[in-house]
């Protein structure tokens, strides 16, 4: 739950697991890579997020307003 709706919870399981399989690369460079997130340079400003920043280092609250931005 934690507030977020069917679809934003769908990307936000997607959107998790998209990136914990690439760790080790940046969010930017992912979110790039992988079809369907086309806003994400968006979604990462309004969520507060660096492109660089590494899926670890980000907070729930961060992954929660990603997955609403994307949504």
């Amino acid at each position: 739950g934690g507030g977020l709706n069917v679809a934003e919870r769908k990307i936000f399981f997607a959107l998790s697991k998209l990136c914990f399989m690439h760790r080790r690369k940046q969010i930017g460079t992912i979110l790039r890579k992988s079809p369907g997130y086309e806003g994400y340079v968006q979604a990462l400003e309004k969520a507060e997020v660096s492109p660089e920043a590494r899926p670890e280092t980000l907070t729930q609250q961060q992954w929660k307003m990603l997955a609403k931005s994307l949504a």
